[in-house]
């Protein structure tokens, strides 16, 4: 049975904290925002997550092989309830903290992430370029840290039923920290950024999985049968599954972490983080993607992406879409092919795009 999911309108359940209200005023017309793609995996806990609250935690990073585009402009008369529901929603949040008038402001979308529930971000990824791009005209009243606190503690997605209605979304904080921060972020499990590895010179490789293919009856199960990858109310219900995961290896992953992985993002050592993927991926989040997606066809995406020098491979988010990390662009694009070659049934939208850059404002 699918899980009910209670649908809102923009600008209603606004979270705000007294000490985020303070007056502000725009200081220029207009702020473009270049949005790369994020890239999570790993939840650290499954029992944070919940919607309203933040947390889970995990890893992540972005990717210039997808982007999306935000403009925001304040005069001309506004674009009030033509905005994206989500975009309109934030609007009314950032006006009420400032106290200006929502209806002055508009948000326009010239490019966004595509295949929503598919794994990139498409919604935090516009969700983060609109506050930002609203703060930065606004002449920064809020700083990074608040900003990611305002979207963590407002995670709202477009309803899959119509293009009015929003809802609460399951905001593990990883996405925004990759495109505030940049490089390799760490997220713990109560959503409280612990830091991030720089990434330089590494590169990703991305591709966009058929959920229809790659569906196991576990997902066909679902609700909405994966339709929409896992999303709206197939979200909930994978995370009930996901209880089940963490009870069996909660307790191996935790130290795993601590010891092996938290020292290298420590040090600043992206290369020697992502080595340890592969062990991560025995005990962690991989467990779960075994069930939810074709088995063979993934452990064929991490051996063939091992084997052409990757330095590490996954699944992103809930999947099925795959990502493959390696040292230097020949190298990625080398991986990119050997995925292609062999799994381009199951994969398209093949890219390679830096790792680690942070999303871009101009403004006007």
């Amino acid at each position: 049975m699918a899980a009910k999911m209670d649908y809102f309108l923009p600008g209603e359940q606004l979270c705000i904290r007294d000490e985020w209200r303070r007056p502000a005023s725009p200081v220029h017309s207009r702020a473009r925002v270049w949005a790369p793609a994020r890239l999570h995996f790993n939840v650290i806990d499954f029992f944070q997550m919940r919607p309203r609250i933040p947390g889970g935690g995990g890893f992540g990073f972005s990717t210039t092989g997808a982007h999306g585009e935000v403009e925001v402009s304040v005069g001309g008369g506004g674009s009030g309830g033509k905005m994206v529901p989500t975009a309109l929603h934030l609007v009314r949040l950032f006006c009420e903290l400032v106290g200006h008038d929502p209806s002055t402001v508009s948000v326009g979308v010239p490019r966004r992430i595509g295949s929503v529930h598919s794994g990139f971000g498409s919604n935090v990824t516009f969700n983060t370029a609109v506050l930002s791009g609203l703060n930065a005209l606004f002449g920064t009243p809020f700083s990074v840290p608040e900003i990611w606190d305002m979207l963590t503690q407002n995670f709202v997605e477009n309803a899959d039923t119509d293009n009015v209605h929003i809802y609460w979304g399951m905001d593990t904080g990883v996405g925004e920290a990759c495109l505030q921060y940049g490089g390799l972020v760490w997220v713990d499990q109560f959503a409280r950024y612990v830091g991030n590895a720089d990434t330089s010179g590494l590169f990703v490789v991305t591709a966009r999985g058929d959920t229809a293919k790659l569906a196991a009856e576990r997902v066909k199960s679902f609700g909405q049968g994966g339709v929409h990858g896992i999303g709206d109310a197939d979200e909930l219900e994978s995370l009930e599954f996901c209880f089940q995961y963490q009870r069996e290896y909660h307790d191996r992953v935790l130290p795993f972490l601590e010891r092996r992985m938290k020292p290298a993002l420590l040090r600043n050592d992206a290369r020697a983080f992502l080595s340890h993927g592969w062990e991560l991926n025995e005990i962690g989040t991989y467990v779960i993607m075994e069930d939810l997606w074709n088995r063979e066809v993934l452990r064929g995406v991490l051996r063939t992406a091992r084997e052409a020098g990757a330095l590490y491979a996954m699944f992103s988010s809930a999947g099925p879409s795959l990502f493959a990390i390696s040292d230097g662009r020949e190298r990625a694009e080398a991986v990119a092919a050997a995925l292609e070659s062999g799994f381009g049934e199951y994969y398209d939208a093949f890219a390679v795009g830096e790792a680690g850059v942070k999303m871009r404002i101009e403004l006007e």
